[in-house]
């Protein structure tokens, strides 16, 4: 009688997980498909249990709320979000900061309709309502939900409701259509650190449009949320939407696209994305003492942790909700802290795997910087263990001998890497090849952007500009008031 042989059963692992070689990302607490393949295609190990011991390099999460769960970091270690910037990515904390600013520097912080704290601001808010035009439109929002979730309009201050936690916002009324439809952009920002302050924006990004033809607010259309609210959580469900093959159809659009309908309109695209940058940076600023602070508190000083050459502990990739009015004049809704990467359309994967993978070039996490770093702790370490244990004994130099050279060969191809062409973990389409392998954005024309210097590009396309410290003298001069004017509010706030 034949034995059966017995299977294997494979090897539990008894430690933490760890890798000498490769930059090891946790993604257990990410649900996007198109961060993780660009992150492959860069040679990185990928975790994806929740309950694995992982001695990560890189820690990225879909909810910034978690941050607080990170352990101590090395200086190799990031985080891709900073404490803190909830500050602009709550409705409440967003509207009491540029309330706070408004009052100091009005001209400056004209961009975001006048917003009311409820049940704060009841009596303010009463006032202002009737003392407006009779058919004003005021939008009542949740303080802390997203998606468009809980929203809506009304024209009488009867129809607010005074308990409940809620910011009340002016309606924009005279909204830039597309095709007769509202729309709003998002826009990515980059910000590689908070002390100092670093920012680059992406030169692309998305118009999500409004899937019923816009009409002026009245009693008969207030209930219509496809009309007013852009948002795609909303609009996606619609029978009227129209999932985008390229960046001139569908129920999104290009940001490239919309620059030039601008250009079509009479309106000159390069101002109109002046005061964007602006406006993204007159937000940021508006919290940046209470950001560099409370980096501080959490991560330290870079220099005495040793970060002068690896940068900052924490980067983040914000959404900023701008939309237009008839006017070409930008008006700033909302901030997010974790906007959307899901690749659902063709134009989704155009427009965010370049952005994804432009960020991680700036980064500049490598595998073989990572070696480099080990290298240089391990010999800080012996250097360190010879000077406590005595004077190192002098022995006759061999090649066995010598010290590690920093300068290691990249050796990422090592035959484990995944594949790339992995499924997207929410999409309804399958992605057949991975458009990260190929980088057809790497040209010569079209390329990550080393300066703000305007006369380097004036084209709308797959890059990131930096756009804060600003080349300008003028520029640096005026956001020092601001931070001037945010250092007074924090302190109030905070002490």
């Amino acid at each position: 009688m034949q034995q059966r042989s017995a299977k294997k059963e494979p090897r539990k692992p008894t430690g933490p997980i760890k890798s000498r070689r490769k930059v090891v990302v946790d993604v257990s607490l990410c649900r996007y498909a198109i961060i993780k393949r660009c992150l492959k295609a860069r040679g990185f190990k990928l975790v994806r249990d929740k309950g694995a011991n992982a001695e990560w390099d890189i820690w990225w999460s879909d909810r910034g709320e978690l941050l607080k769960d990170a352990r101590r970091l090395h200086p190799f270690q990031k985080v891709n979000h900073f404490p803190s910037m909830e500050d602009i990515c709550r409705k409440d904390f967003l509207a009491n900061h540029l309330n706070a600013l408004r009052k100091c520097l009005p001209e400056d912080y004209d961009y975001f309709p006048r917003s009311y704290l409820m049940p704060a601001d009841r009596l303010e808010l009463q006032t202002a309502m009737d003392r407006d035009v009779r058919s004003a439109t005021y939008i009542v929002k949740p303080r802390t939900l997203c998606q468009g979730k809980g929203i809506k309009l009304v024209q009488s201050f009867n129809k607010v409701p005074l308990t409940e936690p809620c910011v009340v916002q002016r309606y924009v009324h005279n909204p830039l259509l597309l095709d007769g439809f509202k729309f709003d952009l998002r826009i990515y920002v980059l910000v590689l650190s908070v002390d100092p302050l670093r920012v680059h924006i992406f030169r692309n990004g998305l118009a999500r449009l409004c899937t019923t033809p816009f009409e002026r607010p009245t009693k008969k259309n207030l209930h219509l949320p496809r009309m007013h609210l852009t948002n795609y959580a909303i609009n996606k469900k619609a029978k009227d939407f129209i999932k985008s093959s390229d960046e001139t159809k569908g129920s999104k659009r290009s940001l490239a696209f919309v620059m030039r309908f601008l250009q079509s309109r009479g309106l000159d695209p390069n101002v109109v994305w002046a005061e964007v940058c602006d406006i993204i940076l007159k937000t940021l600023l508006a919290v940046q003492p209470r950001l560099q602070s409370s980096y501080r508190s959490f991560f330290g000083v870079d220099a005495a942790k040793g970060r002068t050459e690896w940068g900052a502990a924490a980067f983040e990739i914000l959404g900023f909700d701008v939309m237009l009015d008839d006017q070409g004049k930008a008006w700033l809704f909302e901030v997010n802290h974790a906007p959307s990467f899901a690749g659902e359309a063709q134009l989704d994967r155009d427009i965010k795997t370049p952005l994804i993978d432009q960020a991680l070039d700036l980064l500049n996490v490598t595998n073989k910087r990572k070696r480099t770093y080990l290298a240089r702790s391990r010999k800080a370490w012996k250097d360190r263990l010879w000077t406590a244990t005595g004077p190192k004994p002098v022995v006759a130099k061999s090649e066995k001998d010598e010290p590690a050279n920093l300068e290691v060969v990249d050796d990422t191809n090592d035959g484990n890497q995944e594949d790339a062409n992995e499924a997207e973990d929410e999409d309804d389409e399958a992605v057949g090849t991975s458009p990260v392998l190929a980088r057809p954005w790497s040209t010569k024309s079209n390329r990550v952007h080393p300066t703000n210097q305007q006369d380097e590009s004036s084209d709308f396309s797959n890059v990131y500009e930096l756009i804060y410290p600003p080349r300008s003298p003028r520029l640096q001069a005026k956001y020092n008031e601001i931070l001037a004017a945010a250092e007074t509010n924090r302190s109030k706030l905070w002490g």
